[in-house]
Protein backbone atom coordinates (compact mmCIF):
# COMPACT_ATOMS: atom_id res chain seq x y z
CA UNK A 1 0.00 0.00 0.00
CA UNK A 2 1.31 3.07 -1.23
CA UNK A 3 0.61 6.62 0.95
CA UNK A 4 1.56 10.16 -0.07
CA UNK A 5 1.65 12.73 2.69
CA UNK A 6 1.21 16.29 1.42
CA UNK A 7 2.29 19.58 3.51
CA UNK A 8 1.43 22.56 3.47
CA UNK A 9 2.92 25.58 5.00
CA UNK A 10 1.39 27.25 8.27
CA UNK A 11 2.00 30.23 9.82
CA UNK A 12 1.37 30.55 13.64
CA UNK A 13 2.77 29.90 17.16
CA UNK A 14 2.92 26.90 18.85
CA UNK A 15 -0.03 26.16 21.19
CA UNK A 16 2.06 27.41 24.44
CA UNK A 17 3.31 30.33 22.73
CA UNK A 18 -0.59 31.33 22.42
CA UNK A 19 -2.26 30.93 25.42
CA UNK A 20 -1.37 33.61 28.28
CA UNK A 21 -0.92 31.73 31.37
CA UNK A 22 -3.28 34.30 33.32
CA UNK A 23 -5.46 33.42 36.22
CA UNK A 24 -8.17 33.43 36.55
CA UNK A 25 -9.70 33.17 33.02
CA UNK A 26 -12.39 34.72 31.42
CA UNK A 27 -15.29 33.21 29.46
CA UNK A 28 -14.23 34.31 26.71
CA UNK A 29 -10.49 32.61 27.04
CA UNK A 30 -11.91 29.54 28.36
CA UNK A 31 -14.30 29.27 25.07
CA UNK A 32 -12.22 29.94 22.59
CA UNK A 33 -9.19 27.40 24.71
CA UNK A 34 -12.18 24.78 24.26
CA UNK A 35 -12.37 25.74 20.59
CA UNK A 36 -8.69 24.87 20.25
CA UNK A 37 -8.67 21.29 22.02
CA UNK A 38 -12.38 20.79 19.80
CA UNK A 39 -9.80 21.50 16.74
CA UNK A 40 -7.44 18.93 17.49
CA UNK A 41 -10.39 16.75 18.32
CA UNK A 42 -11.85 16.93 15.42
CA UNK A 43 -8.36 16.55 13.61
CA UNK A 44 -7.85 12.78 15.75
CA UNK A 45 -11.67 12.02 14.61
CA UNK A 46 -10.55 12.32 11.29
CA UNK A 47 -7.41 9.82 11.34
CA UNK A 48 -8.23 7.25 13.16
CA UNK A 49 -11.81 7.37 10.80
CA UNK A 50 -9.16 6.49 8.12
CA UNK A 51 -8.65 2.89 6.64
CA UNK A 52 -6.30 1.98 7.77
CA UNK A 53 -5.81 4.10 11.27
CA UNK A 54 -3.02 6.96 11.18
CA UNK A 55 -1.95 7.16 15.01
CA UNK A 56 -0.20 10.60 15.88
CA UNK A 57 2.23 9.41 18.14
CA UNK A 58 3.58 12.62 19.55
CA UNK A 59 0.47 14.88 20.65
CA UNK A 60 2.23 17.86 22.56
CA UNK A 61 1.73 21.35 22.48
CA UNK A 62 4.58 21.80 20.60
CA UNK A 63 3.09 19.68 17.90
CA UNK A 64 0.18 22.08 17.99
CA UNK A 65 -0.08 25.31 16.00
CA UNK A 66 -2.53 28.16 16.57
CA UNK A 67 -3.17 30.34 12.98
CA UNK A 68 -5.59 33.20 12.51
CA UNK A 69 -8.09 31.64 9.28
CA UNK A 70 -10.54 33.35 7.90
CA UNK A 71 -10.83 35.76 11.06
CA UNK A 72 -10.89 32.93 13.41
CA UNK A 73 -8.07 31.08 15.69
CA UNK A 74 -7.98 27.61 14.71
CA UNK A 75 -5.47 24.79 16.14
CA UNK A 76 -3.63 22.55 13.63
CA UNK A 77 -1.86 19.09 14.28
CA UNK A 78 1.64 18.81 12.97
CA UNK A 79 4.24 16.29 12.89
CA UNK A 80 3.50 13.41 11.68
CA UNK A 81 7.03 11.79 12.18
CA UNK A 82 6.51 9.18 15.04
CA UNK A 83 3.10 8.04 12.98
CA UNK A 84 1.82 4.57 12.45
CA UNK A 85 -0.47 2.51 10.45
CA UNK A 86 -2.71 0.52 12.94
CA UNK A 87 -3.03 -2.33 11.19
CA UNK A 88 -2.38 -6.17 12.23
CA UNK A 89 1.18 -5.34 12.60
CA UNK A 90 1.94 -1.76 13.16
CA UNK A 91 3.63 0.11 9.99
CA UNK A 92 5.53 3.51 10.44
CA UNK A 93 3.97 5.84 8.33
Amino acid sequence: MDIALVLEHIAGQTLRASIPRSAPMSLEELAGRLRLADDVCCALTYLHAQKPVVIHGDIKDSNIIVEMRAGETKARLLDFGLSRLLTRSVEKL
